[in-house]
């Protein structure tokens, strides 16, 4: 496990040194070391998945981490916090792609994945993006379906102590919500 401590910290080292490239190619031996020698740690395998997908995403390699993620299916652990992670990584690739239905898709399946007791700041996001992928859609219905989650991230933020920008953010989109041709 030393091995593969280090490699994954000489990765991280060289994300902030901005070299991206060599940060890649740490992170896929990482990936492949941990997949060889711990099989059985899904958790741990995840982490791997979710770290090489970010260095990915981080250099717009979009399509990339698509694949990548995709073809880890089987090794996803939905009680690991990288779960939720990979799944947010997937849906921000699709969101810079264009794929609004596939951007929903993944944002709805981690605010599903979220434990009852997790974070409201990350449903709150979470269920703003959904949103915002509905409006991006358009259409009286999709803009309907956006402004639920709206209320959901709304009535989330009357629970919880969160900063004044989520505030403002859920509220100019509720107003637009209501703002468009098809709902006005």
């Amino acid at each position: 496990e030393h091995k593969a401590i280090y490699l994954g910290d000489y990765g991280k080292w060289l994300y902030h040194k901005k070299e991206y490239n060599k940060a890649i190619a740490i992170a896929q031996k990482d990936l492949a070391y941990i997949q060889n020698h711990f099989s059985k740690d899904s958790c741990l395998i995840l982490e791997k998945y979710y770290l090489l997908s970010y260095y990915l995403y981080k250099t717009q390699r979009e399509r990339e981490v698509i694949s990548l993620l995709q073809n880890a299916e089987l090794n996803l652990n939905s009680h690991c916090k990288y779960y939720v992670k990979c799944l947010t990584t997937l849906a921000k690739c699709y969101q810079n792609l264009g794929n609004y239905y596939k951007t929903i898709t993944y944002y709805q399946y981690a605010l599903n994945v979220l434990e009852p007791t997790a974070k409201s700041k990350e449903k709150i996001k979470y269920a703003i993006n959904i949103s915002q992928a509905y409006n991006e859609l358009g259409g009286k219905s999709n803009i309907e379906k956006g402004r639920h989650y709206l209320l959901f991230a709304d009535s989330l933020s009357q629970k919880t102590a969160f900063n004044y920008s989520t505030a403002y953010l859920i509220n100019t989109a509720l107003g637009r919500s209501y703002n468009f041709k098809e709902t006005l």
